[in-house]
């Protein structure tokens, strides 16, 4: 980004930069696609070290307490250089449901953990924004049923947060009773989609937001400037 950057914004770039040229040169890069899995355990590793795990999670929850513009500009970097693995929907938009729709007590309980990049969380919209594909799940009694396709962050993903038509997110372990989900391609072979299925799958629900479908669509245009942000990156490489 060319736009007057403070200093620690150049710092994080610079840093950023620093570590994906060391970590990620091309040979790696195609081995990482080639698994088609979308996900590295030591690269993984490697990023939650230089704290992008916990980039936006508030400083007492374990993380930096930074915000969307910063989110905005590692996005751009991981783009340049074509990073394999999970950022917009695992470390922007999930703790972003959990921030400003979670009880404390869910905070507690999430954030940290997010943070120290113990859980990842895929992330999906039930419908409402247009996207293509299978989006019908629904909430009964606290259980998820339906399908969701072309889910952002799904490879090495232990959870999906799932944005409900009522604002509200549905978050399940996705390896609980009830859920089956596979990977599928894309047209950036670093980053599978996902195609989850729930049966009455139990989640956990978010449902703290004063006002859940601004809520929502707040996820959705931050979803949305963290993916342009990568592609531009994209293009300036």
């Amino acid at each position: 980004m060319d736009f007057a950057l403070s200093a620690e914004q150049r710092m994080l770039e610079a840093s950023l930069d620093g570590f994906l040229a060391e970590h990620l040169p091309m040979d790696r890069r195609r081995a990482i696609a080639a698994t088609a899995a979308g996900h590295d355990g030591e690269l993984w590793n490697g990023l939650v070290a230089q704290g992008l795990a916990g980039l936006i999670v508030p400083e007492r929850h374990g993380g930096s307490g930074l915000g969307i513009l910063d989110a905005a500009i590692v996005a751009e970097r991981l783009g340049y250089h074509a990073t394999p693995g999970a950022f917009a929907g695992s470390l922007i938009m999930a703790p972003l449901a959990f921030i400003d729709g979670a009880t404390e007590a869910q905070q507690e309980d999430w954030l940290p953990r997010i943070a120290s990049g113990e859980v990842r969380f895929a992330f999906g919209f039930a419908g409402g924004i247009g996207q293509t594909g299978a989006a019908t799940v629904t909430c009964d009694d606290g259980k998820l049923t339906g399908r969701l396709q072309g889910v952002l962050d799904g490879g090495g993903a232990t959870h999906i947060l799932v944005s409900l038509a009522d604002g509200r997110c549905g978050l399940v372990p996705l390896d609980s009773k009830g859920v089956s989900a596979r990977l599928v391609p894309s047209l950036d072979r670093t980053r599978p989609l996902l195609d989850v299925t729930f049966e009455g799958a139990a989640a956990e629900l978010l449902t703290a937001a004063n006002d859940p479908l601004a809520m929502r669509q707040t996820l959705l245009d931050v979803g949305r400037i963290m993916l342009a942000a990568d592609t531009l990156g994209a293009a300036q490489a």
